[in-house]
């Protein structure tokens, strides 16, 4: 038996907008060591963000800072890729990106903490 060649059309798809909850976030959640897929570098990015804006303040008064190199490491990336994904992000609407000296800003003007469901966050943290 031999394999075919001809690929499956691509199927059109309407432009839509689906809630994401966390709980199938956690689901579609990279594994530990893997390259970070443009969903979890995006997720990475919305998680730090929920922290910063969790610690008290409105997400476009506390920017989330970061290096391109520091993403990069952390998302197994290239600088390059990671330039190219944020500006992609800003180009759509979903962040506000602007240059600080070595830093990037980036703020997500639309996000919102959910109301409290987990009565045990945050976690407590022994030391």
């Amino acid at each position: 038996m031999s394999k075919s060649n001809h690929k499956q059309p691509a199927l059109p798809c309407p432009p839509y907008t689906h809630p994401l909850p966390k709980p199938l976030a956690d689901v579609l959640r990279h594994r530990y060591g893997e390259r970070y897929t443009r969903y979890n570098a995006f997720r990475y990015l919305l998680e730090k963000q929920a922290l910063h804006l969790w610690a008290g303040g409105p997400a476009d008064e506390i920017p989330l800072c970061v290096t391109i190199s520091a993403l990069a490491r952390e998302w197994k990336w290239h600088r390059h890729s990671v330039t190219d994904f944020l500006g992609k992000l800003r180009d759509t609407g979903v962040i506000t990106l602007e240059k600080s000296g070595g830093y990037f800003r980036i703020f997500f003007p639309k996000l919102e903490l959910a109301p409290q469901l987990d009565p045990t966050f945050p976690p407590a943290v022994d030391y």
